[in-house]
């Protein structure tokens, strides 16, 4: 009869310790994919606003939806008027190994008529998209290296 409640409490110990364990490596690969992740799925996130230098115009950056690992990141780009009337709105990426954009790795250029983005990936070549600031104009998405 002691033989056997040592042995149901040591069984009972044991398979404690290994429900444990995988409790443990659950978690542990809950926090590596949510490491790994710029964004959560669908939120999306400002990055940069550049207003132009006449103060019409703002160019308006954002992650949009979720990157995977080392993969392209999505990128939201919106050219809107001082008062918040959206010209152009573009859902793009930028091959970064997984990284989020930041101030190094895109331009905001303003000419008259136009506003120039530019996208630097460490997996890419530069990507110069143009947005024009009247309705008029049709938007133009230029690939160019400057290596």
């Amino acid at each position: 009869m002691v033989c056997r409640k040592n042995l149901r409490k040591i069984l009972s110990a044991v398979i404690f310790r290994i429900l444990a364990t995988f409790l443990l490596i659950g978690i542990c690969l809950q926090m590596l994919i949510q490491f790994f992740s710029c964004t959560l799925a669908h939120d999306t996130t400002d990055i940069a606003k550049e207003l132009s230098p006449d103060g019409k115009y703002i160019a308006i950056l954002q992650t949009h939806g979720e990157p995977v690992s080392f993969g392209p990141t999505p990128l939201r780009i919106t050219v809107q008027t001082a008062d918040g009337a959206v010209l152009k709105q573009m859902d793009t990426s930028v091959a970064h190994d997984g990284c989020c954009l930041t101030a190094s790795n895109r331009t905001v250029e303003w000419e008259q008529t136009c506003v120039l983005i530019t996208l630097h990936g460490d997996e890419q070549l530069d990507e110069t998209l143009q947005f024009p600031l009247s309705e008029n104009q049709i938007p133009r998405s230029n690939y160019k290296s400057t290596a």
